[in-house]
């Protein structure tokens, strides 16, 4: 593998914003040098045309030997500009290091053999919460592994979403604190985003007319962030899917069995297996393709587009039941 102060090409790709930020600063460092304090120049693929983008990259800086080109939402690139890409890559710009950023794990199609380095932004999802104790500890914070994995179940697992809450934890408790699910349960009671759970109540519970008003509200409060909204709202309704598929699974069987069949998959107490089960009519499992492309949808917008968060919340809401 080539060291980064060498790389000329190369793609990110993964769903993990964290991480393809990560290797962006840290392969940016190394090709212009650490006294370096020039910015890498940032193009969109739906916005700029790759020939474009490559034709910026060879241009001379004037204030540096060295230049970095970063384009993001490289998985929009099609054929045609893949194979500009491919071309350039077989004799790029030794002044210049190119770095595209996809947010799919497969798009675009390049790979090692056509000069380009590939990084993986991703993680395996079992084990985003130990990454969620380390981004805690390098903020001063011990939190539990009990309470790190509470905090993946209740947000999902992007990891810039788990360290923004993880930052608000630090801030509430203080640097050397140790955190376990009763505190992290005791902080988020006192944000407001605690309305966050009502909506989540709501949308699981298929009440459309309430999720939407008590989303309305949390939108006039404008203190919430709306990624952190469809994340708990996503993380929840995954979970009702699950048990979706248990109860289809078990067709037949009495409701009583069904329930603790969901408790085991889930690792819930009976009680709490009981309202999935019930929530389960909302979100059968013949829907779950469809449901679970209405959330990536949701979650590519609020990271891509320039509209407003609330607005896509909304309509995400509206697409579940319709």
């Amino acid at each position: 593998m080539k060291s980064d102060s060498s790389i000329h090409v190369c793609l990110i790709r993964g769903g993990q914003t964290l991480l393809a930020d990560r290797f962006i600063k840290e392969i940016s460092e190394r090709f212009l040098g650490d006294s370096s304090t020039d910015e890498p120049a940032v193009f969109y693929a739906d916005e700029t045309k790759v020939g474009e983008v490559l034709s910026n990259a060879s241009t001379p800086s004037m204030f540096s030997p060295r230049k970095v080109v970063v384009l993001k939402r490289a998985e929009l690139l099609d054929k045609e500009s893949v194979d500009i890409v491919k071309q350039y890559s077989t004799s790029p710009c030794p002044h210049v290091c190119v770095i595209f950023v996809s947010s799919d794990s497969k798009k675009p199609d390049l790979k090692v053999s056509d000069g380009v380095v590939v990084k993986q932004a991703e993680n395996d999802p079992r084990k985003v919460f130990e990454q969620a104790v380390e981004e805690a500890r390098a903020l001063g914070v011990e939190l539990k592994r009990p309470a790190a994995k509470h905090l993946c179940d209740l947000v999902g697992e992007d990891l810039a979403v788990i360290k923004s809450e993880i930052v608000k934890l630090a801030e509430i408790y203080g640097a050397g604190a140790s955190v376990d699910v009763a505190d992290m349960d005791n902080a988020l009671k006192k944000r407001t985003s605690a309305d966050v759970f009502d909506l989540v109540n709501a949308v699981a519970d298929g009440k459309k007319g309430q999720a939407l008003s008590i989303l309305s509200e949390i939108a006039s409060q404008n203190q919430t962030e709306p990624l952190f909204i469809l994340s708990v709202v996503s993380s929840r309704i995954r979970n009702i899917l699950r048990a979706s598929a248990v109860k289809q699974r078990s067709h037949g069987a009495p409701a009583e069995q069904q329930k603790k069949l969901i408790a085991g998959e889930l690792k819930i107490k009976p009680g709490a297996a009981h309202y999935i089960w019930k929530q389960t009519g909302n979100f059968p499992f013949r829907k779950s393709a469809r449901i679970m492309e209405i959330f990536a949808d949701a979650d590519k917008a609020l990271k891509t587009s320039r509209s407003g968060g609330y607005e896509i919340l909304t309509r995400t809401v509206v697409n579940l039941f319709g």
